[in-house]
C-alpha cells in the first residue's frame, strides 16, 4: 500500500503519512523510500479533454502534457496553490478537481503550508504515465515539495528546496478526469529538472 502525500506537502516532505486508497491497483504500490532507483518504463501519453494545463509557456513542460492524468494533476496543482494563497487548505474549486475521498485529506496535505505564498502552481515533472484500469491512470513524477512557497514577510522561500518522488492517480467519471490519489513515490528523482511556472 502506498503512503499518501501528507501534512508537510511543501515543507520537509510533501509526502507524509495519511490515508491510503485500498480497492485499486494503485494501492499495491510499495512504501519504499524515495531514494530507491526507478524501475519505471516511460509510456506514451494519450490524448483526452481534461482541464487545461495552467502553464502559459510556449514549450511543453514535459512529453506527457497531453495525458489526462497529467492534465488533471496540473489543474489540481494550480488550484491548490491558489487555495493556499487564499488562506485555506481546501475550497469548492479545489474539491471539484478531485475525488471525495482525496478531498477529505486536504488538511493533511495542504494544511501545513497555509500562510505561505505560492507564485505559481505547485511544480512537478512527470516521468511516466500508465493505465491502471479502464478509467484510471497513474502518473509517476517528481514534485518540488519545499522551496517554492514563499514567506510573505520576506518574499523568500520559506524552506530549503526539496524534491520528492510521487504517484498521482486520476479517474474518469462522467467524462471528467479527477485526481484520486497523491502518494509517496518509490523511485529516484535525482537529475530530474522541475520547471517553476509563475502566474
Amino acid at each position: 500500500m502506498r503512503r499518501a502525500i501528507g501534512a508537510a506537502l511543501l515543507l520537509v516532505s510533501v509526502l507524509g503519512a495519511a490515508a491510503c486508497s485500498s480497492s485499486s491497483p494503485a494501492a499495491q504500490r510499495s512504501q519504499l523510500p524515495p531514494s530507491v532507483a526507478p524501475t519505471t518504463t516511460v509510456t506514451t501519453p494519450t490524448s483526452s479533454t481534461p482541464p487545461p494545463s495552467p502553464s502559459s509557456t510556449a514549450k511543453p513542460l514535459s512529453a506527457f502534457e497531453s495525458d489526462p492524468v497529467v492534465k488533471a494533476v496540473r489543474a489540481w496543482a494550480d488550484q491548490a496553490a491558489k487555495t493556499v494563497n487564499s488562506g485555506h487548505y481546501t475550497d469548492k474549486a479545489l474539491q471539484a478537481l478531485m475525488t471525495p475521498a482525496l478531498a477529505k485529506t486536504m488538511k493533511n496535505i495542504l494544511g501545513g503550508v497555509v500562510g505561505q505564498h505560492f507564485p505559481g502552481p505547485l511544480p512537478f515533472t512527470p516521468i511516466s504515465t500508465k493505465q491502471l484500469a479502464n478509467n484510471q491512470r497513474e502518473l509517476r513524477g517528481c514534485l518540488q515539495t519545499n522551496g517554492f512557497g514563499l514567506d510573505p514577510k520576506t518574499g523568500k522561500p520559506a524552506h530549503k528546496r526539496v524534491v520528492s518522488a510521487f504517484y498521482g492517480d486520476a479517474v474518469r467519471s462522467g467524462g471528467i478526469w479527477k485526481v484520486s490519489a497523491l502518494d509517496h513515490g518509490s523511485f529516484s528523482c535525482t537529475g530530474v529538472r522541475i520547471p517553476e511556472v509563475k502566474w
